[in-house]
């Protein structure tokens, strides 16, 4: 089931905030609407509980130094 454009926005609004990506007026408008809509808190906590999930239960494997720098010397030659 695809999401309606307002959820998107919806969803889009909630990334932007919990990334600190907005600028203090938008920061503002948006903390208005979660006041004014019961909706938005519990879809602030469920990403919130997602993002929380993801960076305890996901393990990135380590790299080496030697990839790092081979990364780095590709990069340098162009």
């Amino acid at each position: 089931m695809s999401k309606s454009k307002k959820q998107l926005e919806i969803q889009r609004n909630i990334d932007l905030f919990l990334d600190h990506a907005m600028h203090n007026e938008e920061s503002a408008h948006f903390m208005h609407e979660v006041e004014n809509n019961p909706e938005y808190p519990k879809l602030i906590d469920q990403e919130m509980n997602f993002r929380n999930f993801i960076k305890n239960n996901v393990k990135r494997p380590g790299v080496s130094t030697d990839l790092i720098q081979s990364i780095i010397n590709r990069i340098k030659i162009d």
